[in-house]
């Protein structure tokens, strides 16, 4: 069955999508040598906190953090840590679902 949504609920997804877009902005200057990704796992938090909005990953299934943080060889949904600390030319994958007056938003950028 399809689902049709209306002008309203469609906003709503328009505002949950760019509250993402400004988080993954945030990020890029942390995204440095040095910095753990439980640090940046608490940053996140804050700016999700900062937009109004709840964190989509935090909790599911036990999931202990709300960005999934992926460093190199690691594929996907990866578990942020205090021991994983960033060094210079890695690549992070940053994959982040953020809830705005019930509306999810969740996508994922690489740096």
């Amino acid at each position: 069955m399809i689902s049709y949504k209306s002008r309203r609920e469609i906003e709503l997804m328009w505002h949950a999508g760019q509250v993402l877009a400004r988080l993954f902005d945030k990020i890029e200057p942390a995204v440095k040598a040095g910095v753990t990704t439980e640090q940046l796992d608490q940053n996140i938090h804050q700016w999700m906190l900062e937009e109004d909005t709840v964190p989509a990953f935090l909790g599911y299934r036990e999931f202990p953090a709300v960005a999934c943080i992926s460093v190199n060889e690691e594929v996907v949904h990866g578990i942020p840590s205090p021991e994983r600390v960033l060094k210079d030319g890695d690549l992070v994958t940053f994959d982040i679902g953020v809830i705005w007056k019930g509306y999810y938003s969740d996508a994922a950028r690489t740096y």
